[in-house]
């Protein structure tokens, strides 16, 4: 047993048995009892934290893929905030599922239609995508803006983008479609290494300014 006389001692920090000792700047030492691992009350809150957390690695083994659409569409970034974050914050408990596996691991299923690249109060863009599997092509159509639709949450300056995702690859493009105002069509042609089996495309708006941006619609596949 290791006794100490903290009268003699003018700074102290670290662990002993299940004590830990820190000393505070006015030089006052306090003690407190050893942080202990997380306990579960059963198994079944383990395994919900489990899933969480597996979902949350789901989500967010997608950032590399999509993060230049998520630098657009999320422009509202409050201190620490990154893209990547939100990103993963706005698609938690949607875009990835996780089921226990038999071998101990998880399953990750992924639901690319409700995968939000943006957020925001801004109006969604009139757009459409043609996708033609043949011609392996995507072609957005902006539909312009009539001076009627003007207002503080929907403006001729607006810019749109596009984004379009391989699901089979996780491979994902940025496609700017120009501004509300002005519209017109805008194709893309898929990379040769690009699947056309799961294949979605997407559309939101940022404001001029690049501080606000609309939600994202799903283009295609057309529910």
């Amino acid at each position: 047993m290791t006794k100490i006389n903290l009268r003699m001692v003018t700074t102290l920090s670290g662990t002993m048995g299940d004590t830990t000792f820190r000393t505070l700047s006015p030089g006052n030492i306090v003690m407190s009892d050893k942080a202990k691992l997380p306990s579960f009350e059963d198994e079944e809150e383990k395994e919900a934290r489990d899933i969480r957390a597996d979902q949350f690695g789901g989500v967010n083994a997608l950032v590399p893929f999509v993060l230049d659409a998520a630098r657009k569409g999320f422009p509202k970034r409050g201190r620490g905030q990154t893209a990547a974050n939100l990103f993963t914050r706005h698609n938690m408990g949607t875009l990835c599922t996780s089921q226990p596996d038999e071998e101990g691991g998880f399953t990750r299923t992924y639901n690319f239609r409700e995968m939000a690249l943006s957020a925001g109060p801004l109006e969604t863009p009139a757009v459409t995508a043609a996708v033609s599997t043949e011609e392996r092509t995507v072609t957005f159509m902006l539909e312009a803006m009539s001076p009627e639709m003007q207002s503080s949450l929907c403006n001729a300056d607006d810019r749109v983008y596009g984004f379009v995702f391989d699901g089979v690859n996780l491979r994902g493009k940025l496609v700017e479609l120009g501004t509300r105002g002005a519209g017109g069509e805008v194709p893309f042609t898929l990379p040769a290494a690009w699947s056309t089996e799961d294949l979605y495309a997407y559309a939101f708006a940022r404001a001029r300014h690049g501080r606000k941006a609309s939600g994202t619609v799903l283009l295609y596949p057309a529910d």
